[in-house]
């Protein structure tokens, strides 16, 4: 009844059958050869959407709702189609109730195969950003590896100069010197403090490398031991006492623990002081540029709510300039700052979410609204043993 009421047409291999957002001619049923249907998704971009062979027909959607073509339609090779007039076919409908069957059957294969090529679509895109992102930290591990060992080297010369310093400072010979002369005293007073100062910062630049280093391998090894959580937060204040002093921040720490001995962890102390560092550091650059000053309050405590295992939380909270929610939502992202100009690269927070999620085993948020300030909560289990 269907090939009584069609009418044939043939096509020559490349030749096309009709155009995406042509009219409709009806349905097309194919008796000979194979056809491509595609779809022009920009000026640079076509898209296959199937193969059809003898059996198969396509146009069923215009076929039924009388819109324009929603493909294009290329013969690959000589090819015969049978057309159905979109008139004739909804006249046979009343006659051949089977035949709506067929259609609804086909419309629905052909939903399923486009469900799927999306869905396949979807996770090859969601691989490749994977694949992506994975290089893009493995050049960055490679690049910290490398910056590391060139630290090394100026590092050494650094500390082995302030040791020549230092075995000066205490030489009997200044020591006799100083203790006649007020003016020669005060001035070694003076250079002892320097001094101290920079010994310190070789120690804190040589953790830095140290842990550059070993995060450029994904080895965040720390030893596992057992401390005192306030004490540490409270030993890296007085850490970053001198260069809050200089930037003119004022640090407090608000403790929610009555008893210290509540705060005992198992874990790695040295990467939580890092993150700690890191947090301060990044509130002095961002939060309060150009020595601008500020408050910097510090709450360390057990995390309330559901969790399990029982966690510890610290948030590092200042009141300074804030983010804008582009700038929060990048927060995290490798190379990604705002203060470029300030001597920063963009790498502080990455390392500081990849020691708290894989060396800590724990999580990190941030809230901020521009103009109110920033709060960096990280949440860590009690113990990872």
């Amino acid at each position: 009844m269907l090939a009584a009421a069609g009418a044939r047409r043939s096509i020559a291999a490349g030749e096309v059958v009709f155009h995406e957002g042509a009219a409709s001619d009806g349905l097309h049923v194919v008796l000979e050869g194979k056809l491509r249907i595609l779809r022009q998704v920009d000026p640079n971009m076509v898209v296959d959407v199937a193969l059809v062979g003898p059996g198969e027909a396509y146009g069923e959607i215009a076929l039924l709702d009388g819109g324009p073509r929603s493909a294009t339609v290329v013969a690959l090779e000589p090819s015969e189609l049978l057309v159905l007039d979109r008139d004739v076919f909804l006249r046979q409908l009343s006659e051949a109730p089977s035949l709506m069957g067929a259609m609804l059957g086909q419309l629905t294969r052909s939903i399923r195969n486009s469900t799927e090529r999306l869905v396949r679509g979807e996770l090859e895109q969601r691989a490749l950003r994977a694949e992506m992102e994975v290089e893009k930290y493995r050049a960055l591990t490679e690049m910290v590896a490398g910056v590391a060992h060139e630290i090394n080297t100026p590092l050494g010369t650094v500390n082995t100069a302030s040791s020549v310093v230092r075995h000066r400072l205490d030489s009997q010979e200044l020591h006799t010197f100083a203790a006649s002369n007020p003016a020669a005293r005060e001035l070694v007073d003076d250079m002892r403090e320097a001094l101290l100062l920079i010994e310190r910062n070789i120690q804190r630049a040589h953790r830095l490398v140290e842990t550059f280093k070993k995060l450029s391998v994904s080895q965040t090894v720390d030893v596992l031991e057992t401390f005192n959580v306030l004490d540490l937060v409270n030993d890296t204040v007085a850490l970053f006492r001198l260069e809050a002093r200089q930037a003119h921040l004022e640090l407090r720490v608000q403790s929610a623990w009555s008893d210290s001995a509540a705060a005992t962890c198992t874990g790695y102390p040295g990467h939580l002081t890092q993150i700690l560092l890191n947090l301060f550091t990044n509130a002095e650059r961002y939060a309060y540029p150009h020595d601008e000053g500020g408050r910097i309050d510090i709450s360390p405590g057990d995390h309330v709510g559901a969790s399990d295992p029982p966690s510890f939380e610290i948030t590092v909270r200042d009141y300074g300039r804030g983010m804008t929610a582009d700038v929060r939502a990048r927060a995290f992202e490798p190379f990604f700052t705002t203060g470029r100009a300030l001597g920063g690269t963009g790498l502080g927070l990455a390392i500081v979410r990849n020691l708290v999620t894989e060396s800590l085993k724990g999580t990190i948020s941030i809230w901020s609204e521009t103009g109110q300030g920033t709060a960096v909560t990280v949440i860590f289990p009690k113990s990872l043993q």
